[in-house]
């Protein structure tokens, strides 16, 4: 059992992610910050004895979702440091400051990341990494991010809270098939008017996430000043073994973006690992 495992406060992601993360970056006796979480002090400074580590929290992200990690209590000023503000407007101010700039499951939320891609190249010390993983991504299979509970009238009887997207959305890649309109109609027959409009405001319109297709995101990190080790899609799906009707929807897809620069739909996420050299 790996120490990650001994910490309860990690998601099954989270234990994966970081494990990846500890795989390619050394973090004992360095300082790192981590935009966009906050993980625990038991684990970072005291088992893995990072010198200092600095969780950096949006404000306006916690204003919209109630799921925002929350920095472990025993946090201080010296080595485990909470910071709430936006990172494009933290990190303008800060110059050569961290080993590492590690971020997981959250670039897709960074309405701004075109900003923060630019700036984190400066906070970096000199052979500092950027370590992120992050998805569900808006060009892939599920990649709307929906969060809005199902009333109980659609339920059928089942009493668990949360149906699962599966059973909410009839295909995968429906928001970028559909558009807000055809998304609306459709989705009222499944459900009713009333829901179908709060789930258009929550899969375009919402300000959760930053709706960056796979593309945008290999051009952003592709064009900062950093050296890249890693810029791949991760959890592909693999067509040979997707179902006939996740196959026509896809092959919808491919022709509604057909001349333009966007081509990668099976890949659910991102893997970024870059230095600065």
């Amino acid at each position: 059992m790996t120490i990650l495992e001994h910490i309860w406060e990690l998601s099954p992601h989270q234990h994966s992610y970081m494990e990846q993360f500890l795989s390619c970056c050394d973090i004992k006796g360095k300082d790192v910050l981590e935009l966009g979480g906050a993980m625990p002090k038991a684990l970072v400074i005291d088992h893995l004895k990072a010198s200092t580590w600095t969780c950096l929290q949006s404000p306006d992200y916690a204003a919209y979702r109630t799921d925002n990690q929350i920095p472990s209590n025993d946090a201080d000023s010296t080595t485990y440091a909470p910071v709430w503000a936006n990172a494009e407007d933290f990190l303008a101010n800060q110059t050569k400051q961290w080993d590492y700039v590690f971020s997981i499951a959250a670039f897709e939320h960074f309405l701004k990341l075109p900003a923060v891609t630019r700036l984190i190249p400066k906070v970096l010390k000199p052979g500092g990494r950027l370590f992120s993983i992050f998805a569900p991504i808006w060009s892939g299979p599920w990649g709307h991010h929906f969060t809005l509970e199902v009333p109980t009238r659609f339920r059928n009887g089942q009493t668990k809270r949360n149906l699962s997207t599966q059973d909410i959305f009839n295909l995968p890649w429906d928001h970028l098939a559909l558009g807000p309109t055809a998304f609306l109609d459709k989705y009222t027959i499944k459900f009713d008017r009333q829901f179908a409009e709060e789930m258009v405001y929550e899969v375009y319109h919402s300000p959760q996430i930053n709706r960056l297709m796979f593309e945008d995101y290999h051009e952003l990190f592709s064009k900062t000043d950093l050296k890249t080790i890693i810029l791949s899609g991760i959890f592909n799906a693999e067509q040979s073994q997707l179902p006939q009707n996740y196959l026509n929807q896809l092959a919808i897809i491919k022709k509604r973006f057909e001349g333009t620069k966007y081509s990668n739909f099976h890949s659910a996420g991102v893997y970024v690992l870059q230095e600065r050299v």
